[in-house]
């Protein structure tokens, strides 16, 4: 048994030594990002159940695009929840018409992290992202043709001064931290130590299997967002089709492999971003 004597899952165990061994969380608060959906309430779970061993002062935001019918029983989901664990949450509703497309929601949603961090002192903001999401995100930026910096995508740890750019919004530079290695606070993930906030995503570790059956082991309620059963949009044709179809007739293991790879493509990028800098001066 765990804290409160709440059930201890091996997703808290590995949780808990990844977050020891990165120091990816080594900061006094920690604001949530919770759609409300199994990953997010996966997260918000297990980081209100490691909380005594940590000591965090942890929020949960929430941003409303208002793009289904239901979004505002959403929020009120979320909002509850929160409450029920006796933590503050903060819903951002975007005006009407104001938020179109997946960039621009994108850019809306971590704006409304930036500035709901700034507002309240938190100095650190956390998504709910897996090894699933990067690996169909490494999988969308390959089939647009993205070079290795397009490959490495969904960075563990980022200064969260606005949503990243680029050819797949998500992506993002190999020059951050590590995968494997300690979160430096003066690194290029240290945004909160300079004074501004850093965006972390502790379960990239881990699968989307492993967090629905988290959520199914812990009786925990989730929204379902039935936009993601539309295969109207790419990445849920990739998520509803051809990872599973990836998974059954090649790899059933296909997430963790893709994350080794990227594992070592960033190595090898960070390796290759330091001799470029360590030469550049003698050849200008």
């Amino acid at each position: 048994m765990g804290v409160g004597g709440r059930a201890w899952t091996p997703l808290h165990a590995r949780l808990q030594r990844s977050l020891q061994q990165s120091g990816l969380l080594d900061t006094g608060s920690v604001l949530v990002a919770v759609s409300g959906g199994q990953d997010s309430m996966c997260l918000l779970q297990a980081l209100v159940d490691l909380q005594p061993r940590w000591r965090w002062r942890l929020g949960v935001v929430h941003c409303d695009h208002g793009w289904r019918p239901d979004s505002a029983a959403n929020a009120d989901f979320v909002a509850a929840w929160a409450r029920a664990l006796g933590l503050p949450c903060h819903v951002r509703a975007a005006a009407p018409g104001a938020v179109r497309g997946e960039r621009a929601a994108r850019e809306w949603r971590y704006g409304a992290f930036q500035e709901v961090a700034a507002a309240e002192g938190f100095g650190t903001v956390v998504t709910a992202h897996t090894a699933t999401d990067r690996a169909e995100t490494l999988m969308l930026n390959l089939l647009r043709g993205s070079g290795p910096d397009g490959l490495v995508a969904l960075s563990r740890c980022r200064p969260l001064a606005a949503a990243p750019s680029g050819p797949h919004p998500e992506g993002a530079s190999h020059g951050g931290t590590p995968l494997n290695g300690r979160h430096q606070a003066g690194g290029s993930g240290g945004a909160a130590a300079a004074g501004g906030v850093t965006l972390a995503r502790p379960l990239l570790e881990f699968t989307r299997e492993e967090t629905a059956g988290f959520v199914r082991r812990l009786s925990l309620p989730y929204y379902h967002d039935t936009t993601n059963d539309l295969n109207d949009i790419r990445r849920n044709r990739l998520r509803n089709d051809v990872m599973p179809a990836l998974r059954a007739g090649f790899n059933p293991q296909l997430d963790g492999a893709l994350f080794r790879f990227l594992e070592l493509l960033h190595a090898d990028m960070e390796f290759m971003d330091a001799v470029a800098e360590r030469l550049y001066p003698q050849v200008r």
